[in-house]
């Protein structure tokens, strides 16, 4: 009778907890938005929101957050650790506070842009519940940029700590 309890109990205690894991996780754009955008175009905009030109953000790590956003402290050890190697490598950070943009889907986020002024990466930091950097595309990407690949990416189906941004979402 013991063991068919604790059977029973470790079966809802894995319930309950695999339905409060799922409810943390909310989808970086849930909307699409991201997934056939043409990437001049949506490069535009992205700078326009900082207004500077790209080509004066050569070598730049756009930081997008909401001062509301609780994932901000979730993931900032990751964040720091992102925008430090950023700045070890004399790459310029500027924060960049959004909200009610479809833009920007969700923070926190970035966007780095290389020496020429093209967008190498836009998305979140990382994935998952705390967003942390064993899942951590940001610094992946960043890494390969200082190795010389610097393919343009957009990371958009994705689950994490994120805050949406749009007022409809």
């Amino acid at each position: 009778m013991h063991a068919i309890a604790v059977l029973l109990w470790l079966i809802c205690t894995f319930v309950a907890f695999s339905y409060f894991i799922r409810q943390q996780l909310v989808a970086f754009d849930p909307k699409r938005s991201l997934v056939n955008i043409e990437q001049e175009t949506f490069q535009l905009k992205l700078t326009s929101l900082v207004r500077q030109p790209s080509q004066q953000l050569a070598n730049t790590v756009l930081h997008f957050f909401e001062k509301k956003c609780r994932c901000n402290n979730i993931s900032k050890p990751h964040i720091n650790k992102v925008l430090f190697n950023a700045r070890k490598q004399n790459m310029s950070i500027i924060n960049v506070e959004v909200s009610n943009t479809n833009l920007v889907p969700a923070t926190p986020a970035m966007a780095l842009i290389g020496s020429e002024g093209e967008l190498v990466y836009f998305g979140p930091y990382g994935a998952g519940i705390g967003c942390s950097n064993t899942v951590g595309f940001a610094e992946t990407v960043l890494n390969n940029y200082f190795k010389g690949y610097n393919t343009p990416t957009i990371i958009s189906d994705i689950e994490g700590c994120y805050c949406h941004t749009a007022l409809d979402t």
